[in-house]
């Protein structure tokens, strides 16, 4: 597991070709969920970039919380 990116959310996904290959990171999964409650709020001409600023900052501060 990766310090910085809380290690695979779905660790086991197998391709068509039957290749198991590592899914998405906890953290990529944190911000997913989060951008998908700041997008409502995020407004400007940068929105997009932003909102997904926000979601790694706070995906960031949730993997952060689960080590103490």
């Amino acid at each position: 597991m990766s310090e910085k990116d809380g290690g695979p959310a779905f660790p086991h996904i197998a391709d068509p070709r039957g290749e198991r290959k590592q899914g998405m990171t906890l953290r990529d999964y944190f911000a997913a969920h989060v951008a998908s409650s700041l997008v409502a709020e995020c407004q400007g001409k940068d929105w997009a970039f932003d909102c997904a600023n926000a979601s790694y900052i706070l995906a960031d501060a949730m993997l952060a919380r689960r080590d103490l």
